[in-house]
């Protein structure tokens, strides 16, 4: 996921002034940090950390609109399409995990789906990143927050025939040959695969968030440094506001959550939002090499 960043510069800085997205640049993250398999949303202690140029309100997505016409497919515990913010996103739902439906009964998927996509918070403003953008509700996880990883790869290849431009997985799951299998399928097919980094802080690559073709990201706090509780490694690819993240809970409700599942929202609406400016440079047919490369020249880590 690196090499040619040089080349994009040009091109990464007139998206991100047509995204409304500020380029911060690389973070530089401690050469000891070490990496994990862990759950999500482990860190609800934490103090509401955003980030400061995007989000002064602390609604991640207050300034951002946009990714109309782009595809996102949240890979989770379900979406509350009933929610106010997220009324009329969702396009399709199916479920793969062992409940009975595809709603959302844990919080978990609509969260990160009002992170992505949301649209008017309680104060009005626009709490979705890519507020304009259309939603897939792929059901992966049961009700209980469990997922298993027959499940995801059947969620995955789902999304990816079902032409989503963006594959947000804020989950980890025990690695496969099938999951590697889904993983570069849903690449070839132009996919943006983005998957959260996990939360223990132990030294274990997480996946899918570990494979080559997805978008590993860990949590930073308000400073602008990783969050204490954020698994990282050589494997991670960016580091995203993560900690405190306003959204959208079933019910019509609002809380806040810290994770990297809510950073992996982050980024996947960030992902959406450069889905229909990014040109395919090396001419492979699609432009996901080059989101990711812009995306690494925005929140990258060293």
């Amino acid at each position: 996921m690196s090499g040619i960043r040089t080349c994009y510069r040009s091109v990464i800085a007139a998206v991100l002034v047509t995204a409304c997205l500020p380029f911060q640049g690389a973070v530089t993250l401690p050469t000891n940090s070490v990496c994990s398999i862990a759950g999500q949303n482990a860190a609800a202690a934490v103090d509401h950390h955003h980030d400061p140029v995007r989000d002064p309100t602390g609604a991640v997505g207050a300034d951002a609109n946009g990714g109309a016409g782009v595809v996102v497919a949240v890979l989770d515990t379900g979406i509350d399409a009933t929610h106010p913010a997220l009324a009329g996103k969702v396009v399709a739902s199916i479920n793969f995990s062992d409940s009975g439906d595809a709603l959302d009964h844990k919080g978990h998927g609509t969260h990160v789906a009002g992170i992505i996509a949301g649209g008017a918070g309680p104060d009005g403003t626009t709490v979705g990143i890519a507020a304009d953008c259309r939603l897939l509700n792929v059901k992966v996880a049961s009700d209980d927050g469990m997922v298993t990883t027959e499940s995801l790869v059947k969620g995955i290849r789902w999304a990816a025939d079902h032409g989503a431009d963006v594959i947000n997985i804020s989950l980890t799951v025990t690695g496969s040959e099938a999951l590697a299998a889904a993983v570069d399928y849903a690449w070839q097919k132009g996919a943006v695969i983005v998957a959260s980094a996990g939360n223990s802080y132990v030294p274990f690559v997480s996946y899918p968030a570990g494979y080559p073709d997805v978008i590993a990201v860990a949590a930073t706090d308000d400073h602008g440094q990783l969050a204490w509780w954020s698994n990282t490694g050589p494997w991670v690819d960016l580091a995203v506001p993560g900690s405190r993240i306003l959204s959208a809970v079933p019910g019509s409700g609002w809380e806040r959550k810290s994770g990297t599942s809510m950073a992996a929202a982050y980024a996947s609406g960030e992902a959406a939002l450069m889905v229909p400016f990014v040109p395919d440079l090396d001419g492979d047919g699609r432009n996901n090499t080059e989101i990711v490369e812009a995306l690494e020249e925005q929140r990258g880590v060293h």
